[in-house]
């Protein structure tokens, strides 16, 4: 296979109808969290959306560098970090 080039955390947010918006890819989860709450506060809260943090795997093949991700259903094993923050969730912690 490729050259993995590291994890990291991507935060999108997704409407009810299925559009989502990338915020960003970050280093850290403190810095992810960080970059969804600001874009939290600067964006508009209408109809029902939620944001997403998930762990992704960087990996190099042939010159091309691709998100690698994993499902797991088993409690066992390496699992990526995944979470999903509802509007209230963020409107609570504000």
């Amino acid at each position: 296979m490729g050259k993995s080039l590291g994890f990291i955390f991507n935060v999108r947010r997704s409407t009810a109808t299925g559009k989502s918006a990338n915020v960003g890819d970050f280093k850290t989860l403190e810095e992810a969290e960080t970059a969804m709450k600001k874009h939290y506060q600067a964006t508009p809260k209408r109809g029902q959306f939620y944001y997403v943090i998930s762990e992704e795997e960087l990996e190099e093949i042939g010159g091309v560098i691709m998100r690698k991700f994993c499902i797991t259903l088993s409690g066992d094993g390496h699992r990526p970090y995944y979470k999903k923050y509802t509007a209230e969730e963020l409107k609570a912690a504000n």
